[in-house]
């Protein structure tokens, strides 16, 4: 009879042990699925910042270049400009030269 019960109290022990593992591997599997949850949504997350600043400096670099583009143009309308107002003292400092050759003319005939 006493062994009979030992054996019956080791088969519970060991069934308890059993159930008792189990439940603690189902609940170490469940935090275990629950962290690769988490560690997917960090990583998404920080997938999706990347991005975000990755568009924003192309955002910044296609301003950019576009301000410099402008910025030629105006300087190079500017050039033109510079270069008509030169051609046109030139033009204006050749008719004054002439016109003082002619008045110079008539005075000497005077």
């Amino acid at each position: 009879g006493a062994l009979s019960e030992l054996n019956a109290t080791d088969s519970g022990s060991i069934a308890d042990l059993q159930s008792k593992l189990r439940q603690r591997a189902g609940e170490d599997e469940a935090r275990i699925k629950q962290l690769e949850r988490e560690l997917n949504q960090t990583r998404a997350a920080d997938e999706a910042r990347q991005q975000a600043l990755k568009d924003q400096e192309q955002e910044a670099e296609a301003e950019l270049q576009s301000k410099v583009t402008v910025a030629n143009k105006e300087l190079a309308q500017s050039k033109a400009e510079v270069a008509t107002l030169q051609q046109q003292v030139s033009e204006a400092q050749n008719a004054s030269t002439l016109s003082v050759g002619r008045l110079q003319g008539q005075l000497e005939q005077t």
